[in-house]
């Protein structure tokens, strides 16, 4: 174990440990973190380096005066970042997207397995020609979204209205009572009701214009498409 990890002490493992702020010491010094928040930034540095968001100038001295306010004005060990983001970010963000870059770190490889029980599930024998943006997009839902008891479907159904159109006619109204068919053998809708939802009976009304195949603009006549619906006749 002490050969694998070697570098422990001095690499970017070890200053993974500014961001536990629980590990902080309890009184202000003023070169705890010097070293290491040094090791982070050389570490990024070619990324950092095409950041226009980033000066890296400035980051040892927004450090300084990031620890003398937080010590001045909190106990380290009862904060959390983003009460700290919340309350230095505009003045310190220079380094406290150092402390962003930790904080993007897997503690371990449990995400990873997860995301390849997931692969599995989704990637199967009768699905293998999923493009790979299609599988990464319902890779992100499957392991980022929330549970399907606590999820609102609501804006997403909206959205889904709102993109292009759609033929969503057949949702503005549920048909209730039928008569027989004319001697053209169109069959005539005698009672309606409204959709209840406003915000989706907006959007249904506003697709009216585009898409009239199943009624006619005088009266509500459904086409000989609507077969599985009971026909009194």
């Amino acid at each position: 174990m002490s050969s694998r990890f070697s570098d422990i002490t001095d690499s970017l493992l070890s200053a993974s440990s500014l961001a536990d702020l629980k590990s902080w010491p309890d009184t202000f010094d003023s070169e705890f973190g010097a070293d290491k928040l040094t090791a982070i930034t050389d570490h990024y540095r070619e990324f950092l380096t095409d950041r226009t968001d980033i000066e890296l100038d400035l980051i040892d001295q927004e450090w300084m005066s990031l620890k003398t306010k937080i010590y001045n004005s909190h106990k380290p060990s009862e904060l959390s970042w983003n009460v700290v983001w919340e309350t230095y970010g505009e003045t310190h963000k220079n380094c406290l997207h150092m402390i962003d870059l930790l904080l993007t770190l897997p503690g371990s490889t449990a995400e990873c397995e997860r995301g390849f029980s997931q692969l599995k599930i989704i990637k199967t024998e009768i699905r293998n020609k999923l493009s790979s943006s299609t599988v990464s997009n319902l890779l992100t839902v499957q392991l980022n979204s929330e549970e399907v008891e606590d999820y609102d479907a609501t804006q997403a159904i909206h959205h889904w209205l709102r993109v292009k159109p759609r033929r969503t006619r057949h949702l503005e109204r549920k048909l209730t009572t039928l008569t027989a068919k004319d001697d053209n053998d169109t069959v005539y809708v005698e009672n309606e009701t409204e959709l209840q939802d406003p915000a989706l009976k907006a959007t249904v009304e506003d697709s009216d214009s585009s898409d009239d195949s199943c009624y006619d603009s005088e009266e509500s006549v459904v086409s000989s498409d609507y077969s599985d619906c009971d026909i009194d006749i």
